[in-house]
C-alpha cells in the first residue's frame, strides 16, 4: 500500500507544526505510516459534516467530510469570514433574513451571505490493525477559511503542557507570555497562547480551556500550601539564590511574619540623588488584605524618579493587624538606615521622618496610646492638680504642625522636660525615632508656608499598587506562591529601571513639560477625563474619519450651530482653486471670509502642523459675526437658524458684483413669462421679467405642472431649461375683456315726481363681485437660462417644503430620487453634497477625499466627536432616494480653460510644498466629477502628485445597493437625529430610476391632429446616469417649431393640458420666488 500512495501537498493547504494538512485543498494526499507522530490525523479545521462506517469485516474505518463553505461579506473592503451553522437546514434559515456583517469592528455596512463549497470532498481510510492511514482530498475551496472556534488536538497538547508549567497563570498572563513557573529560570519566557492557536484570542474561551485542563490535571491553584516534608524550606533556599531574600522572620505567637526584599529594592531605598542627598519623597505603607489566603501583605513603597512611579522597597507577610506587627515591619525597615555606615545620623533622621503609615490599626493605635495622656494627667504623683491643664496643652501642641516663628518640636519636648520632669520616662518612649516621625507632625520643619511637607497626603499611591498586586495574582494565594508573584513583579520593575538607565525607552511619547507653577511648589491641577461615561468608541483613524466641526452645547454662545457645520462641510466638498478667480483677498464680504476659512483647512490637511479644531472654531465665529451683522435677527446667538439661507448668503453673487467669474459659480437667470389661462398661446410681454438667481428652489407643484414624477429630476430640468414650467402666481389677468368692465354698473336716471313719503326697506342685499366668475388667472412660466449659454460651475438645489403639510413634506423629501449624474444643456453635473434636515437638526453627506481615501462621508456634529466618517466607497451611493433631504450641491465638468487654470494652481501648490506631511488638496476632484456610479477610486499615496485613475475592477465588484422597497421602508426617521437611523437610507445608494427620455424637436407638416405614435428617442450626445429599472415615459406633446404655424387643434390641446384642467392651488397674491424665502428661516 505504501508503494501505491505517496504524500502530496497541493497548493492552498495550511499545515500544522507536524506538517499535516489541517486545511487540505486541491488534490492533496497524505500518508500516515505506523509509528508516525501525527497528532491531528483524522481531523480538519474547516467547518463540515461527516459520516463514517466500517469495511472489510471491521478492518478498515472510513470517514467522509463535506465542507460547508463560509459566511462572507458583500463589502469588497471587508475581509470578515465566519463559520456557517452546521445544523440541518440552519444555513437556509440564516439566508432568509439579511444579516449584518461583524467586520470592521462591527461598523461594516455590508451584508452577510453564504458562499457554498460544493466541489470538494475529503476521505480518510484507516487500517485498524496496523494503524496505516490515508487522507485523500479533491476539489478547490473557492472561499476564505473561517477561523476555527476550537483548538485542534496538537494545539490542545501544547496548551496542556503550558498549563502544567504555569498553573497559576491566568488568561491575561497566558496571552501576555510572561513566565510564572517556580521551577524554571527567572529570566525564561514563553510565547503567548495566541501563537499556539488563534481561538485562544478570545479571553472567555481561553479561561474555559484553562479551567478544564486544571480540572483534568487535578491542580487546584493556591491550595497546595507549602508542600510536604522539606519541600517548602528547599524552595525558599532556591529562591534566595535567585535574589529573593527573607530579611526577617518569626514563628513566635503574636509576631508571625516573613519580610522579604531584593537587593535592588534595598539599593533604591538607600540611594542618593544627583546632589548626593538621601530620599525625601515619603515612604508610604499600607495593608493589602486579600492577597494571601492566610495573613496579610504589608508593603512600604517609595517614588522612583527614574521610572516616574511608586515601587515597593519592603514586603512583609503578617498574620495579624495589631500594632506589634507594624512595629516589627518598621523596625526592620529602619534597621537598614542604621546598618549602613555611609549614612550619617542626620540622614538617618531624615529617612525616618519619611515614614507615613495610613493603616487604620497603626494610626489608631498610636493616637489612642498618645491621647491616653489624660490618664497620666490624673496621676497626681506625676502632675499636680494646678498643672493638669498646662500639661495637657503642651502634649496636644506636639500634634500640631510647625508654624514659622513658633516653637520647634525639640523646643516643645525640652519645655515639657523642664516643667514636668517626672514624665520624662513616659515621654521618652513616644520620642523614639520610628514612633516620633509617624505621630508628631511638628517633628519635621515645613518647607513651604502653606504647610506642605513633601510627604503624600493620601493613600492613592499605595492604592494604585494594590491594583497591580491583584493584577499579578488572583488573590488568596499561599505564602510561597504569593512571594514568588511579588518577586516577579519586582523583577519587571528592575528590568525597566535598567533599561531606562541605559537610555532605552520603556514607553512611547514625549516627556510632559512641567508647568512653572509646579516648579515653584504649587500642586498640579487634577486631571479630568474628557471622555463621557458610557460613551462609545469614535471613528477617528485616517482614511476612516477626519476632524470636522463639533457641537459645543456646553457653550451657550456657540450652541445649536448644526446649521453652520452642515453648510460649511457641504460647501467645502465642492471647493476648488476655481473659486479664487478674481479674488485678491482684500474684500470684507462673506464670500472672501469663507475662502480664507477654507484655505486654512486646506493648509492643515497639507502640512498637519496646527490644531484643526481651533481653526474650525475661529472660522465659525468669524462667519457668524459677519452674517449676523449683515442680517440682524436671522442668526441669533446660540439659537437654531436656517442652514439653506446661510448657504444662500455665503455664495450670493451680490457679494462681489464686479467679479464676473464669481457670478458664474452658482448664478443663472430665471426668465419669468406670463400668459392668461384663457389664452395660453399669447405671452404678455409687458409683464415679462428676468432675475438673476443662484438657488434652484424645487417645489412639489412643479412636478405636477410638468407632468413628471419625483423620480424624474432629469426630465424636470430638461423642461425647465427649454420650455419652462407653468406655475400659478395668484394674479388676475387684466388683458381679458371681463377684467376691463367696471365693478358696479351706473344707476339708471329716473324722472322726478312729487315728493311722497316712502317706506324704507331695512333688508340688506349682498353685492356679488362681478369678476369672481368671469376673470382669468395669470400663468407664470419659469425658465432657467444661462449667461453665454454656459451653465454655472455648481448647482444649489433647495427643496421648498415649509408651505406644505407634514405628511406631504415627508413624502416629497423622502421619495425624490436625485440622480448621481445630471445633464443640463449638454453639460454633465455630479452630485457632491447632500444635506438633511429633521427634528430641528441639520447634517450632511459629502463625496470627497481624505487621507487618500475617496468615498461618501457622513458628518453630524453631535455624533462621533465631530469627526466625519467614511460610510461607503461606491461613489454613486450618495445619490438616490434619501429621507429628510433638504439641499443638494452638484458640480459641473470643467471646460478647457477651467481645467488649464486648475492644473496651473495645482502646479503652484506642489512647487511651494514639496513632500508635505499630509495630502495635496483637490487631487481627486477631477476623478470624482468624471466618475461613474459604481466607481471605486483607488486610495492614493499622499506623496504622489498625480491623481490615481479609476479602479479597473470597480465594475466587477459586488454592488452594495439595497432594494427600492428597503429604502422607502426606512423613509421615516427616528424622533432623534441618530446617525444609524437618519442615514439608514443615505449611507447606501438606492436603485436609480431612469429619467424619461428627452423628446427630440422635429419639423412636421401636420394635416390633422394626430398624437405621437412612437416613443421619443433619447439623444446620443448627452450621457445618462446608470439605471437599474427604466421608468416608462409619460405622455408629452411633441414641441412644434415656431417657424411653422401650429395646428389649432394641437394648440387647443396644449392650452387645456396646461390651463383649466390642471388643478391650481388657491394662493394669495405674492411673489412666487422672493429673495429671502420663508422656508430658509426657523
Amino acid at each position: 500500500m505504501n508503494e501505491d500512495h505517496k504524500t502530496f501537498i497541493d497548493h492552498g493547504c495550511k499545515l500544522d507544526q507536524q506538517g499535516y494538512p489541517l486545511y487540505p485543498n486541491g488534490r492533496t494526499t497524505f500518508l500516515w505510516l505506523p509509528g508516525d507522530d501525527i497528532t491531528n490525523f483524522g481531523t480538519t479545521a474547516f467547518f463540515k459534516r461527516h459520516n463514517g462506517n466500517n469495511r472489510a469485516n471491521g478492518k478498515w474505518k472510513v470517514w467522509r467530510y463535506k465542507c460547508l463553505g463560509a459566511l462572507v461579506c458583500n463589502n469588497p473592503t471587508c475581509e470578515w469570514a465566519g463559520p456557517p451553522p452546521t445544523g440541518s437546514g440552519e444555513i437556509a434559515k440564516l439566508c432568509e433574513k439579511p444579516v449584518k456583517c461583524k467586520g470592521l469592528a462591527g461598523e461594516c455596512p455590508g451584508k452577510v451571505f453564504h458562499l457554498a463549497c460544493d466541489q470538494t470532498l475529503l476521505r480518510f481510510d484507516v487500517h485498524l490493525e496496523t494503524g496505516w492511514g490515508l487522507l485523500r482530498h479533491k476539489g478547490v475551496h473557492e472561499h476564505p477559511w473561517a477561523e476555527a472556534k476550537k483548538p485542534d488536538p496538537l494545539a490542545k497538547a501544547a496548551f496542556a503542557k503550558l498549563i502544567k508549567e504555569n498553573p497559576s497563570a491566568g488568561a491575561f498572563k497566558l496571552k501576555l507570555g510572561k513566565q510564572a513557573a517556580t521551577e524554571q529560570d527567572d529570566n525564561a519566557t514563553f510565547e503567548g497562547v495566541t501563537e499556539i492557536h488563534p481561538s485562544f484570542q478570545n479571553s472567555d474561551r481561553l479561561s474555559y480551556h484553562r479551567k478544564t485542563l486544571l480540572a483534568e490535571l487535578g491542580i487546584v491553584p493556591g491550595k497546595n500550601g507549602a508542600g510536604s516534608g522539606d519541600d517548602f524550606i528547599l524552595k525558599m533556599f532556591n529562591w534566595a539564590l535567585r535574589g529573593l531574600f527573607i530579611i526577617s522572620s518569626s514563628y513566635l505567637p503574636g509576631m508571625e511574619h516573613f519580610t522579604f526584599q531584593s537587593e535592588w529594592m534595598s539599593e533604591r531605598l538607600l540611594a542618593r540623588d544627583k546632589n548626593g542627598e538621601v530620599y525625601h519623597g515619603g515612604l508610604v505603607s499600607d495593608v493589602t488584605y486579600c492577597f494571601f489566603e492566610n495573613g496579610y501583605l504589608l508593603s512600604t513603597s517609595m517614588f522612583c524618579d527614574e521610572l516616574q512611579q511608586w515601587i515597593p522597597v519592603q514586603l512583609s507577610w503578617i498574620r495579624g493587624l495589631t500594632v506589634k506587627y507594624h512595629q516589627i515591619h518598621f523596625t526592620t525597615l529602619m534597621r537598614q538606615f542604621f546598618d549602613d555606615a555611609s549614612i550619617t545620623h542626620a540622614e538617618r533622621e531624615i529617612l525616618a521622618r519619611q515614614l507615613v503609615d495610613f493603616s487604620k490599626a497603626q494610626m489608631q493605635g498610636h493616637k489612642a496610646a498618645y491621647m491616653d495622656v489624660t490618664r497620666i494627667k490624673r496621676n497626681r504623683s506625676l502632675v499636680s492638680t494646678d498643672e493638669e491643664s498646662g500639661f495637657q496643652e503642651c502634649c496636644l501642641g506636639l500634634l500640631k504642625p510647625h508654624v514659622e516663628g513658633g516653637q520647634t518640636h525639640e523646643e516643645k519636648i525640652d519645655h515639657i522636660h523642664r516643667h514636668y520632669p517626672k514624665v520624662r520616662q513616659w515621654l521618652d518612649w513616644w520620642t523614639v525615632a520610628d514612633v516620633e516621625a509617624i505621630l508628631f507632625p511638628s517633628r519635621r520643619v515645613m518647607l513651604s508656608k502653606d504647610g506642605t511637607d513633601g510627604i503624600p497626603d493620601t493613600t492613592n499611591a499605595q492604592e494604585s499598587l494594590h491594583r497591580l498586586y491583584y493584577m499579578i495574582s488572583r488573590g488568596k494565594a499561599s505564602l510561597l506562591h504569593g512571594m514568588v508573584d511579588l518577586f516577579s513583579f519586582v523583577k519587571v520593575l528592575q528590568d525597566d529601571w535598567n533599561a531606562v538607565m541605559k537610555g532605552v525607552l520603556i514607553k512611547y511619547g514625549a516627556k510632559n513639560n512641567t508647568e512653572v507653577g509646579v516648579s515653584l511648589g504649587m500642586k498640579p491641577a487634577p486631571k479630568k477625563s474628557k471622555k463621557a461615561k458610557k460613551s462609545s468608541n469614535f471613528v477617528k483613524a485616517p482614511g476612516q474619519g477626519y476632524a470636522s466641526y463639533l457641537a459645543a452645547n456646553d457653550n451657550p454662545a456657540r450652541a445649536n450651530r448644526c446649521w453652520m457645520a452642515a453648510a460649511l462641510e457641504s460647501l467645502y466638498a465642492i471647493y476648488t482653486p476655481l473659486w479664487q478667480r478674481g479674488i485678491n483677498g482684500k474684500g470684507t464680504d462673506l464670500f472672501t471670509a469663507l475662502l480664507f476659512h477654507f484655505l486654512s483647512r486646506v493648509t492643515y490637511e497639507l502640512n498637519l502642523n496646527s490644531s484643526i479644531r481651533s481653526t474650525l472654531t475661529r472660522g465659525q465665529n468669524k462667519l457668524w459675526e459677519m452674517a449676523n451683522a449683515k442680517h440682524p435677527g436671522s442668526f441669533p446667538r446660540g439659537k437654531f437658524s436656517s442652514c439653506d439661507f446661510f448657504i444662500e448668503i455665503l455664495v450670493d453673487p451680490t457679494n462681489l458684483k464686479k467679479n464676473k467669474d464669481f457670478q458664474k459659480l452658482f448664478g443663472f437667470i430665471d426668465d419669468w413669462q406670463y400668459t392668461c389661462e384663457a389664452h395660453p398661446e399669447t405671452k404678455q410681454l409687458d409683464l415679462q421679467s428676468k432675475r438673476k438667481a443662484h438657488v434652484i428652489a424645487v417645489r412639489p407643484k412643479m412636478f405636477v405642472n410638468s407632468n413628471t414624477s419625483y423620480a424624474e429630476i432629469g426630465k424636470l430640468m430638461d423642461i425647465w431649461t427649454t420650455e419652462g414650467i407653468q406655475l400659478s402666481c395668484g394674479r388676475v389677468c387684466k388683458s381679458c375683456p371681463e377684467a376691463n368692465q367696471p365693478l358696479f354698473k351706473p344707476a339708471t336716471p329716473q324722472k322726478k315726481k312729487g315728493r311722497q313719503p316712502k317706506r324704507l326697506n331695512s333688508e340688506v342685499e349682498m353685492i356679488q363681485f362681478p369678476g369672481s366668475n368671469n376673470s382669468h388667472s395669470l400663468l407664470e412660466i419659469s425658465k432657467l437660462t444661462f449667461e453665454d449659454d454656459l451653465p454655472p460651475l455648481h448647482l444649489n438645489f433647495h427643496l421648498e417644503v415649509m408651505h406644505i403639510p407634514e405628511g406631504a413634506r415627508d413624502k416629497f423629501m423622502g421619495t425624490t430620487d436625485w440622480p448621481f449624474k445630471l445633464s443640463i444643456r449638454g453639460y454633465t453635473y455630479t452630485l457632491i453634497s447632500q444635506g438633511y434636515w429633521a427634528h430641528n437638526h441639520y447634517w450632511a453627506k459629502m463625496l470627497r477625499s481624505s487621507a487618500g481615501m475617496v468615498g461618501v462621508w457622513l458628518h453630524n456634529n453631535i455624533r462621533n466627536d465631530g469627526f466625519a466618517q467614511l460610510i461607503n466607497r461606491v461613489l454613486g451611493s450618495i445619490s438616490g432616494v434619501s429621507p429628510d433631504t433638504s439641499w443638494l450641491l452638484y458640480s459641473r465638468t470643467w471646460t478647457v480653460d477651467e481645467e488649464v487654470q486648475f492644473d496651473s494652481s495645482m502646479a503652484k501648490i506642489q512647487k511651494d510644498n514639496k513632500n508635505p506631511a499630509g495630502d495635496y488638496p483637490f487631487m481627486q476632484m477631477k476623478s470624482i466629477i468624471h466618475s461613474s456610479y459604481n466607481s471605486v477610486l483607488i486610495p492614493h499615496n499622499p506623496s504622489e502628485s498625480e491623481p490615481n485613475e479609476l479602479s479597473p475592477t470597480a465594475s466587477e465588484q459586488p454592488s452594495i445597493i439595497p432594494s427600492k422597497s428597503t429604502t422607502l421602508a426606512n423613509s421615516k426617521a427616528s424622533p432623534l437625529p441618530d446617525i444609524g437611523d437618519l442615514t439608514k437610507g443615505n449611507c447606501e445608494a438606492s436603485k436609480i430610476l431612469t429619467p424619461a427620455p428627452k423628446p427630440i424637436r422635429i419639423k412636421l407638416k401636420v394635416n390633422a391632429p394626430v398624437p405621437p405614435t412612437t416613443e421619443p428617442v433619447p439623444p446620443t450626445t448627452e450621457p445618462a446616469p446608470p439605471t437599474t429599472k427604466p421608468v416608462p415615459p409619460t405622455a408629452m406633446p411633441i414641441p412644434i417649431p415656431t417657424k411653422l404655424p401650429p395646428p389649432k387643434l394641437d394648440t387647443q390641446k396644449a392650452s387645456v393640458k396646461r390651463g383649466k384642467n390642471i388643478p391650481q392651488p388657491s394662493v394669495p397674491l405674492q411673489d412666487t420666488q422672493p429673495t429671502r424665502r420663508s422656508s430658509r428661516r426657523k
